[in-house]
């Protein structure tokens, strides 16, 4: 064994002199000065053995179980939160360095705590916003309503923060519509790609359908954020609101586009005025969804200043008055079933329905038999006479084939 002070060791020295040297009297090593000590052997270059005894302060070395373990626990939820950062965000570099140059000093976990929480807010938007979805490539060719032989016009509308939208107009031809359906889209891609889904709407509420590009989105001016989106909603279902045609405004918003669509269902001016809210597959919050996504449940617990974007649905979701109708899919891997379940239970309005499609993924429920349907019986619920002072909560599930029973 390598020892400190090997080079005092004299040519010369009888083994009895290197003991007394080197080993601590009974009277150093009694229990008033130590309560550990560790032995090693040596070997000089001349050949003697050698033996140290080296004592530790429980002061200062001595570290309890419990202390180690908090340590150890730190430093895992710090790698998991790295790693987090690393897989989602593009800070890696900075993320792999602090984490692999200080993980064996737990002070250091300590110190890195604000570097990495900087890091989280700094990403959260590039976690949350993903505009140039599926590619940044196929985003300049973004499709068209021509594409799918729809009647339709595109026109830009204003927000209240001066930001131009793009939007386009899906019209009901084949007789008087009955509304009109603003669609809030989800936090990836631009409306182009929401235009199959739209078209079916169209034809199955007998309902015209405006879209609107989020801001940053598709053909419209700015950058997306929480208070961005709730603007972007407002001037959408305004549009609608003060249009010419005087026709029932339904909102319908699916994940993100639901929470946004929930903001709007209940801003002043607003909330009196719309006909019906539909919901698909939205989630309860941001702090929630995180602890989700990334398998750490201590992130839906952290305060609201540790988030750039929060969408409070269920919190908001009980001022809801307007009647509201939750579509859910029951193999959604991203949202789990149970927030919406949750919004549900929540709900403030009067006249709720909760359709479940034991098939439904989380993008791929519009696509499910049934979905239609669903829709359409409620949204013409709403829109007749009899929904007039009518209160009514109940929960369908929908089956592979197409066929419903109450859940």
């Amino acid at each position: 064994m390598e020892m400190e002070g090997q080079d005092d060791i004299s040519m010369g020295q009888s083994e009895s002199e290197i003991d007394d040297k080197y080993r601590l009297l009974p009277s150093e090593s009694g229990p008033n000065n130590c309560t550990s000590t560790g032995t090693g052997t040596g070997t000089t270059p001349d050949g003697i053995r050698i033996q140290a005894t080296e004592t530790k302060d429980p002061s200062v070395t001595v570290m309890s179980n419990h202390s180690r373990k908090l340590i150890k626990q730190v430093k895992n939820s710090t790698i998991n939160l790295a790693g987090f950062i690393i897989a989602k965000s593009p800070y890696i570099f900075p993320a792999i360095v602090l984490v692999f140059q200080w993980s064996g000093d737990p002070l250091s976990f300590i110190l890195i705590w604000p570097v990495l929480f900087c890091l989280f807010l700094l990403g959260q938007d590039r976690l949350l916003y993903h505009p140039d979805s599926p590619s940044p490539t196929l985003s300049l060719y973004d499709p068209s309503p021509l594409c799918v032989g729809a009647a339709h016009d595109s026109f830009t509308i204003t927000t209240s923060d001066r930001v131009k939208l793009h939007c386009y107009r899906l019209s009901y031809t084949q007789g008087q519509p009955l509304c009109t359906i603003v669609f809030l889209h989800g936090n990836a891609g631009s409306i182009g790609y929401r235009l199959p889904n739209a078209v079916e709407l169209v034809a199955s509420c007998r309902s015209n359908v405006i879209l609107v590009d989020y801001r940053g989105y598709g053909l419209s001016e700015g950058s997306p954020t929480e208070r961005g989106l709730y603007l972007d909603a407002a001037a959408a279902v305004n549009h609608s609101l003060d249009s010419r045609d005087g026709l029932p405004v339904v909102v319908f918003g699916r994940s993100i586009g639901g929470a946004v669509a929930i903001n709007a269902a209940t801003r002043h001016g607003i909330s009196s005025r719309i006909a019906a809210l539909v919901l698909e597959n939205t989630f309860t919050g941001i702090p929630q969804m995180a602890g989700v996504i990334s398998n750490l449940p201590f992130l839906s617990k952290l305060p609201r200043f540790c988030y750039r974007n929060y969408f409070p649905s269920l919190s908001r979701v009980g001022s809801v008055s307007c009647p509201t109708l939750f579509l859910s899919g029951e193999l959604d891997t991203l949202v789990p079933p149970s927030m919406v379940n949750q919004l549900f239970d929540e709900c403030g309005s009067e006249i709720k329905r909760l359709v479940r499609f034991t098939t439904g993924c989380h993008g791929s429920t519009w696509g499910c038999p049934g979905y239609y349907p669903a829709i359409s019986e409620f949204i013409r619920l709403c829109l007749s006479p009899e929904s007039v002072g009518l209160s009514q909560s109940d929960i369908r599930v929908v089956s592979a084939d197409g066929l419903t029973r109450a859940g």
